[in-house]
């Protein structure tokens, strides 16, 4: 059986796997483990960490762009998955 983490942030999911490591168990074989906001650390080699990427460039856009404005309108900037090494194959 394996299960699945997410951390989140990156750091706090490079963390549990740590801990996971520590504790002799494999990723992605036992556990999936997934970080977010794509920082730098997900990565790295030895990490090869799936996370969620944000716009961070078009959320800050639309935050002065709403804070410029005061129109009330909101956006939507919808996030992406960076499967990396550190997630399995779904399973039926």
């Amino acid at each position: 059986m394996r299960v699945s983490g997410f951390g989140f942030n990156d750091r706090a999911a490079l963390g549990a796997r740590q801990a996971i490591d520590l504790a002799a168990l494999q990723v992605p074989a036992q556990i999936s483990l997934t970080g977010y906001d794509d920082s730098e650390f997900s990565r790295l080699a030895h990490a090869d960490l799936t996370s969620v990427r944000q716009d961070v460039t078009a959320l800050a856009e639309a935050a002065i762009h709403a804070a410029l404005n005061a129109s009330g309108k909101s956006s939507i900037h919808a996030p992406q998955l960076v499967v990396r090494g550190s997630t399995g194959e779904r399973r039926p």
